[in-house]
């Protein structure tokens, strides 16, 4: 009769779980819906500068560098397509591990408008991915070394092409600019 009791007890908690989920949707719905619409829904695939910008940065650090290459360091430029369509580029070159896991990522992401630089710490609200700390503390150094001051953002809806580099081991980060 004890099993009898705790059977009882289980299958009375069962029907409690649906309604926490839906009592957690009901407050967390609206806030993401809200940041969405709020903040985020005005800047996405702002045009050209989502990312014709980054290619064009990554091209001309490529031509600078072509003429004055780096010692002991091996650099390779890739850009990505379908960001926007759930990182399918990333996706496909993380999935094909043609990167050895030493590898530094920079992912240029809307560069070309403003005057503030960010560096995006990671994304997600449930699911985080964090991004390599190895590479924003290299890359906050190199942008305080330009006479900016970076600051850092966690980007909850956003995704960027350094998501599934970091997911594949890959040390990522993403660098970009906004207006003050």
């Amino acid at each position: 009769s004890s099993a009898a009791s705790d059977v009882y007890k289980r299958q009375e908690l069962i029907p409690a779980w649906p309604m926490v989920w839906v009592g957690l949707a009901l407050v967390f719905l609206p806030v993401c819906v809200g940041m969405f619409a709020g903040g985020y829904g005005r800047k996405v695939s702002p045009g050209a500068n989502d990312n014709a910008s980054g290619v064009a940065v990554t091209l001309e650090v490529a031509r600078v560098l072509s003429e004055s290459p780096p010692e002991n360091t091996e650099l390779k430029f890739i850009t990505f397509g379908a960001e926007e369509q759930g990182m399918i580029g990333a996706k496909n070159l993380a999935s094909k591990k043609l990167l050895p896991p030493d590898t530094v990522v920079l992912n240029l992401d809307t560069v070309g408008v403003g005057s503030q630089a960010y560096i995006v710490e990671g994304n997600g609200i449930l699911r985080k991915t964090r991004t390599s700390h190895l590479a924003n503390r290299a890359l906050a150094e190199s942008i305080r070394q330009s006479g900016l001051e970076p600051r850092f953002m966690w980007a909850p809806v956003a995704g960027h092409d350094h998501i599934p580099l970091v997911r594949a081991g890959i040390h990522a980060t993403t660098f970009s600019i906004d207006t003050v």
